[in-house]
């Protein structure tokens, strides 16, 4: 039988000990050791919609779907369904696939679907990079791309500009270090922590006669001399099929 209050609890002689553990609550937010604590709840205790935190793997869960035993059902079984609980926007899977979003959830993009729009990968080699030394080139990517990944395979500083003149105020830079040399949308903060922003750069061709060329430079930052291997994966979005010839 409920016990009906006139007002509500406090500790006693103004004490701050708590009036309440959490797994004695129906529905509202409760602490398990792990998913086998959560599912051992009884279902008389929860509520559609109430959430639990496994310690174990730091995830929190909601009941999607709840199905008790009442007075006027006894014949129906008790149900509790778990559901992995998402704050906004997580990202998408990192495999071999290009994804979007639809109904808000990640759909694989595939090539020839009614975007268009399958992602590239453009492979450059240096054949030979010194201490100190800079190599400037140039790849027919797109008129404009959404860069994926780049990638290199030793400590570098890689620079793309939009125009031969390669004068930009403010070009896309990445400096590779020994323990991280794939720009994949993170940030790499200065306590070694990785963060992931999912925030892709746009290359876009800025010459006077447009085209899908795009220049890049490389620097050595470390004391090794020897060849240097680009990897850039893009999703080109504007494709111009002109070609320029490669600066001398």
């Amino acid at each position: 039988m409920a016990v009906q209050l006139a007002s509500n609890i406090t500790p006693k002689n103004g004490q701050t000990y708590y009036m309440m553990e959490d797994i004695y609550l129906k529905g509202g937010l409760q602490i398990r050791l792990g998913a086998y604590d959560r599912d051992a709840i009884p279902p008389a205790n929860l509520k559609l919609g109430a959430l639990v935190l496994t310690l174990d793997d730091g995830k929190l869960w909601i009941v999607s779907s709840l199905v008790q035993i009442t007075p006027t059902t006894p014949d129906v079984v008790e149900e509790v369904v778990w559901s992995e609980f998402q704050l906004g926007i997580q990202d998408a899977p990192e495999d071999s696939q290009t994804y979007g979003r639809k109904n808000g959830e990640w759909v694989p993009v595939q090539s020839g679907s009614s975007t268009g729009i399958s992602r590239k990968v453009a492979i450059h080699v240096v054949d030979e990079l010194p201490p100190t030394a800079m190599n400037e080139f140039s790849l027919e990517l797109a008129a404009s791309s959404i860069i994926l990944k780049l990638e290199v395979d030793r400590p570098c500083r890689v620079k793309a500009f939009g125009s031969s003149a390669r004068n930009e105020s403010n070009p896309y830079e990445f400096r590779a270090t020994t323990d991280h040399l794939v720009d994949d949308g993170t940030m790499l903060l200065a306590d070694g922590t990785k963060f992931r922003s999912r925030n892709f750069s746009i290359w876009s061709n800025m010459d006077a006669n447009p085209s899908d060329r795009i220049y890049l430079s490389v620097e050595s930052v470390d004391d090794v001399e020897g060849p240097l291997v680009l990897t850039i994966t893009y999703l080109p979005l504007e494709v111009l099929k002109i070609s320029t010839p490669v600066p001398a």
